[in-house]
């Protein structure tokens, strides 16, 4: 037996077969989809399409199906997004049990070399600069190493409690 004309059989059932999913269908098509969205090609036109070729879908499926598939398609961390993905946010990575739990002095950056100018030492990251060097870093310990750039607070927990006894807060009506 042929192994070419094997496996050319066996990719024709798979592109022809009645029992394929619909998901699988729009896997397929998946990058002549994103250039359509990307040539800024209405969503129900690109529908419409693929009913008249007998792919039945509902706008509701469409989108959930692109949005799985394209978590599956792009790696988490690749840095540069080509046509409509770039023009949607990603989704935040989920936050797992040993991401919660890490303790923020593990995760502390590197302290400044001699060697590096003044002025690229002073300068303050941004939140988005942050999370793309620490992706295994949660949102809120993220939102400690940000602020811990500008060095010691100004007011006092001691001060808060201070204001807090001073004004204290009415409960609403």
């Amino acid at each position: 037996m042929d192994h070419e004309q094997l496996a050319s059989a066996l990719r024709r059932l798979a592109s022809t077969s009645p029992k394929r999913s619909k998901a699988s269908h729009l896997k397929a098509l998946l990058p002549d989809i994103e250039a359509a969205l990307a040539a800024r090609v209405p969503a129900a036109d690109i529908l419409n399409t693929l009913r008249e070729q007998g792919l039945d879908i509902s706008l509701r499926t469409f989108h959930g199906t692109l949005y799985r598939l394209r978590k599956i398609t792009s790696p988490p961390d690749s840095g540069s997004k080509s046509g409509a993905a770039a023009a949607r946010p990603s989704a935040p990575p989920p936050v797992t049990a040993s991401r919660a739990t890490a303790p923020l002095e593990t995760h502390k950056p590197t302290p400044p070399t001699t060697d590096a100018p003044a002025p690229a030492q002073t300068r303050i990251k941004t939140f988005e600069q942050l999370q793309s060097e620490n992706p295994h870093l949660s949102s809120m310990q993220l939102n400690r190493l940000y602020a811990e750039q500008y060095g010691e607070p100004r007011v006092s927990n001691a001060d808060i409690d201070a204001l807090k006894k001073k004004y204290p807060q009415h409960a609403k009506p």
